[in-house]
């Protein structure tokens, strides 16, 4: 019965404490509806990576070089075409493994 009166306390403070929350909350909500704040500039390390993001993302796709002269061109489907050709299985035959015998108990002598 001791430990029950702190801990009624300890609601109600902690009910007391909700509501004000709340309270305040919805007063900000209501004030920021009314009035919008400006957006805030980005920072350095915003401007930063917003600078990265655009040059490993271009727009327009780049355009691949001619292939030089004297090089044969690797016919890179044919290559694939014979990888994902079925395998004939090989089966490994395994000669029986030994029979072993229990050796004989000793004599008693």
């Amino acid at each position: 019965m001791e430990d029950l009166i702190p801990f009624l306390i300890f609601l109600a403070i902690g009910a007391v404490n909700l509501i004000n929350f709340m309270a305040k909350k919805s007063r900000q909500s209501q004030q920021a509806g009314e009035d919008a704040t400006p957006k805030r500039p980005p920072s350095q390390l915003e401007h930063f990576f917003e600078q990265l993001s655009e040059q490993l993302n271009p727009q327009e796709p780049t355009e691949l070089p001619d292939w030089p002269e004297g090089y044969e061109r690797p016919d890179y489907v044919h290559e694939m075409e014979e990888f994902e050709e079925p395998q004939p299985e090989t089966i490994v035959q395994e000669p029986p493994a030994p029979e072993f015998q229990d050796p004989e108990p000793p004599s008693p002598a």
